[in-house]
């Protein structure tokens, strides 16, 4: 049981293999997302959500949404998840971070709006999850950085 942990946290069994050949080349083919520091593709995109496969080789900068949760699913690797809560209307986001969660393959968990939100990669080997978001999520209309940055 891993202590204080977040209530939209929670843990499966990982997929015997995930390397899907055609899906690990384009990955490796996306740009950069600067502002967040990943590379992601489109899995699929409707209406209300979209699903994103995405490889974290470092960190993914903390930034925050404050319309719809997002959804992750860890592929593979392993490392920290910081999250903190921000209060909607400021100028200069700055989040109220919690104690940091160690995550690895089989992990999922939900960031709720307003919750800004970092992943730390603590292994040899890139992370690689799966996400779900609402589309707005990747665009500047809710997607914030957040100033304050976590202990890593």
């Amino acid at each position: 049981m891993r202590p204080k942990q977040h209530p939209g946290f929670i843990s499966a069994k990982p997929p015997s293999r995930f390397n899907p050949p055609a899906l690990a080349e384009k990955l490796s083919k996306a740009p950069l997302d600067k502002k967040v520091g990943i590379r992601h593709i489109i899995l699929y995109s409707g209406k209300s959500w979209s699903y994103h496969l995405a490889e974290v080789r470092s960190l993914v900068n903390p930034h925050v949404h404050f319309k719809g949760d997002e959804i992750y699913y860890v592929i593979e690797g392993s490392g920290r998840m910081h999250v903190g809560y921000v209060a909607q209307g400021q100028k200069n986001y700055t989040a109220k971070w919690e104690a940091p969660l160690e995550v690895k393959a089989g992990d999922a968990f939900i960031i709720p709006p307003a919750y800004a939100h970092s992943l730390q990669n603590t292994g040899s080997m890139p992370i690689v999850i799966i996400f779900r978001c609402p589309p707005g999520h990747l665009s500047d209309k809710d997607r914030f950085a957040v100033k304050s940055k976590p202990v890593y």
